[in-house]
């Protein structure tokens, strides 16, 4: 009887020495993973055009992190333009908003499926918690890009130095 009962409870400490090792394995992975998140938007690939902004929302957690902000625009291969200037508005929790245009090139016709990414920020701080709109769109007054099939940011927190 006490044979089974050494068995069991070295069977049950091994397990609990397995769990711990498991924990800390989690642990250490986890705080090694960059967070990192990417929101898109689908605008009208047969042509985006002010009238049409895409909204993207950011709940922000943590109003302490240094991160890097960047713009991606994914065409379909029948895009029209080879740049395009686009308006981005932010609007942050407390309702302060601001806007600015950037120009971003975009790849040759033909390619099928595409990419492109823009560096918008370095180094930004979003200071408040709550949620950020960042309003996507072309330049008043220029004309409707066909090609266009989404928009979209990539937020993640900069390592430390």
């Amino acid at each position: 009887m006490t044979g089974n009962f050494l068995r069991t409870a070295k069977a049950a400490r091994l397990a609990v020495t397995g769990f711990i090792y498991l924990f800390a394995t989690q642990i250490c992975l986890c705080s090694c993973v960059q967070e990192q998140s990417v929101f898109t938007v689908d605008v009208n690939p047969l042509g985006w055009d002010v009238s049409s902004p895409a909204c993207i929302h950011y709940d922000n957690y943590d109003s302490l992190s240094v991160r890097t902000i960047n713009l991606l625009v994914r065409t379909d291969g029948q895009i029209t333009a080879s740049s395009m200037k686009l308006e981005i508005e932010t609007a942050t929790p407390d309702s302060l908003r601001t806007a600015e245009t950037v120009e971003i090139t975009l790849p040759p016709a033909g390619r099928g499926f595409a990419e492109t990414k823009l560096t918008y920020r370095i180094g930004v701080v979003l200071g408040r918690k709550g949620r950020y709109t960042f309003t996507v769109r072309p330049t008043e007054g220029s004309a409707a890009v066909e090609g266009v099939a989404a928009v979209g940011l990539e937020i993640f927190k900069q390592e430390a130095l």
